[in-house]
């Protein structure tokens, strides 16, 4: 499309660029409609992870919904971050009362706020990284690349020690290979997805990266990888 522009008092049309499409696509994600989006992404995203729940640990060999909350996290403004944490870690609480019922001891009550604060945790410092890696992410260059490796293995790192911590004190479960599995689980949902969702989101309308080929590509991908998460 054509933009009208003024140039030496007179109007003159522009063609639209790919940033001005992605102020606008960028632009819709500051209402409730984003947060309500959001908090449902995070709700499938949590009972998808469910799925691959290790019985011995207590935690999935994948989660996605730290993929989707670190990617909704980069996509929404600063401004709007604070209440995006609160739908978050609301979305974390119902969905939990949701797959494992009413919580019957105060054990099972710290588990529960234990892996919500390491989950904001880990979702603070990885936004940390990535923000001051890019003003806007787009993962193609080396440093943007970078900052979401660290996000993988610092940030959750870090919330897979309190996590796996609580769930430890909470249920007699080995420590250490709890934190591995909750760490591996939460870093295969960040490199999975995270990439993913925001270049989708920032793609210009008319691109075909993902249209045709390219998303059975994108989907065939998500798919391997959870196969290999499951075995």
């Amino acid at each position: 499309r054509l933009l009208p522009a003024r140039k030496d008092g007179r109007l003159v049309r522009r063609a639209r660029s790919g940033d001005d499409r992605g102020s606008m696509t960028e632009g819709r994600l500051r209402g409730p409609v984003w947060l309500v989006g959001t908090a449902i992404a995070y709700a499938v995203a949590y009972h998808l992870g469910l799925l691959f729940i290790d019985p011995t640990t207590r935690t999935s060999t994948v989660w996605p919904a730290s993929g989707v909350a670190l990617a909704a996290l980069v996509l929404t403004p600063r401004p709007r971050r604070r209440q995006l944490y609160v739908t978050l870690g609301a979305t974390g609480v119902l969905s939990n009362l949701l797959a494992f019922g009413t919580l019957h001891t105060l054990r099972d009550a710290a588990a529960g706020v234990g892996a919500l604060l390491a989950n904001l945790l880990e979702l603070g410092l990885a936004g940390w990284f990535l923000d001051r890696s890019s003003r806007r992410l787009t993962f193609e260059t080396v440093r943007e690349v970078s900052a979401l490796l660290c996000a993988a293995l610092l940030a959750c790192m870090a919330g897979s020690a309190i996590g796996s911590g609580s769930i430890a004190l909470a249920h007699g479960v080995e420590f250490w290979a709890t934190q591995r599995n909750f760490w591996v689980g939460n870093g295969l949902g960040v490199l999975m997805l995270v990439p993913l969702l925001v270049s989708w989101a920032r793609a210009e309308r008319g691109s075909p990266d993902f249209r045709g080929l390219r998303l059975a590509e994108a989907v065939a991908f998500l798919v391997v990888w959870l196969v290999v998460a499951w075995l």
